[in-house]
């Protein structure tokens, strides 16, 4: 286990990193399943709710009965949101929202994806009066607990199949909305027994930094938005990528479908094959053998000496980014809201994951 002085030593450290990346409190939660199998996991959103969106939870609620983390990250110092009637006063978001930032779970959309499955609803607004200032405006669910219990390690192969719906976006800047990752950070090596001057030496030399290096994303071009699916190539602190990104802009009112597979690896042997739909114009039972948005194989994870330990897990959400940036505030670029739908995850490299995963009425 980590140290006291070991703390000390990175206290300043890691407050550096909750000012860069605004970090906040994760709300762990029990796993919900719909199947006994280990290797199988369906999070159809249906379970109670504990709390409302609030300062006091960091403007999210939560299911009881599902292992993930919630989250908003937004001002310095992971400071809740502002109410609207402290910051705006008479205003509310398009969607009677209270806050600049919220995640809720249940919330209905006009259309719903899947019967017999609620959703979770991102919103985040960067007109909002102290969101500007920040420069960082996030929120998210992530999973790291669950692929954690079961398991998942560099070589394993996982299925990932949801859907998301927007409302609202942001045409002028990029929103990362899923991301595969493999950093840990310094407590989690130390967890997994390695030595104080070993962690001390990942964190300096940059190994727990970076962003995802398997993504999809929300490309802003020419004030329209399209998919982009990609991969970093190198070091969390020095890489190229590959990317792959749609020809369709990105609409809102309509439900669009995902399927991955994903296997992590530092080495050729990756794989980051996607399925793509738009549900309004292939809206029918899917299959293995329709044709491929990416078929991608190389690496999908950073580059680590073997002496590492890198932490397998999954997010996604909205990763809004330069607030601060000097672009008027409007309706086209001022709200972003997402919904997400069922998500279901395989692990393993046969391909019944497909059938498992993929998104369903």
């Amino acid at each position: 286990m980590i140290t006291i002085k070991f703390i000390k030593a990175l206290s300043l450290s890691v407050l550096l990193i909750q000012q860069v990346n605004a970090a906040v409190d994760i709300s762990p939660i029990i796993s919900y399943l719909n199947s006994d199998e280990s290797n199988k996991k369906t999070f159809l959103w249906t379970g109670a709710t504990e709390g409302v969106v609030s300062a006091a939870t960091q403007n999210w609620n939560t299911l009881s009965a599902e292992e993930w983390g919630v989250t908003n990250r937004s001002t310095d110092l992971a400071e809740p949101v502002q109410l609207y009637a402290d910051t705006d006063p008479g205003f509310s978001g398009p969607n009677g929202e209270s806050y600049g930032i919220e995640i809720e779970i249940g919330y209905v959309p006009p259309e719903p994806r899947s019967t017999g499955s609620a959703v979770v609803r991102y919103y985040t607004d960067f007109g909002q009066n102290g969101i500007i200032n920040s420069g960082i405006d996030r929120a998210e669910i992530f999973i790291q607990s669950t692929l954690d219990t079961m398991e998942i390690s560099e070589g394993d192969t996982i299925w990932v199949g949801w859907s998301e719906y927007y409302t609202h976006l942001d045409h002028h800047r990029d929103t990362s909305i899923f991301q595969f990752r493999n950093q840990t950070d310094v407590y989690a090596l130390a967890d997994k027994g390695f030595s104080e001057e070993e962690v001390l030496d990942f964190f300096e030399s940059g190994l727990t930094d970076g962003g995802p290096a398997t993504a999809v994303l929300l490309k802003s071009i020419d004030n329209a938005v399209r998919y982009r699916f990609s991969v970093r190539h190198g070091t969390p602190s020095n890489w190229s990528f590959t990317a792959h990104t749609l020809e369709e802009p990105v609409e809102t009112g309509r439900w669009y479908d995902f399927i991955v597979k994903l296997k992590y690896s530092q080495e050729s042997d990756g794989e980051y094959k996607v399925w793509f739909y738009d549900t309004t114009k292939n809206h029918s039972s899917y299959s293995i053998d329709d044709e491929l948005e990416w078929d991608y194989a190389g690496n999908t994870m950073y580059d680590y000496p073997d002496t590492y330990s890198p932490t397998m897990e999954f997010r996604t959400g909205l990763y809004r980014y330069e607030a601060k940036v000097a672009l008027d505030i409007d309706d086209s670029n001022r709200y972003m809201t997402k919904y997400m739908g069922p998500m279901r995850l395989w692990v393993g490299s046969d391909d019944e994951g497909f059938d498992y995963v993929k998104p369903r009425d």
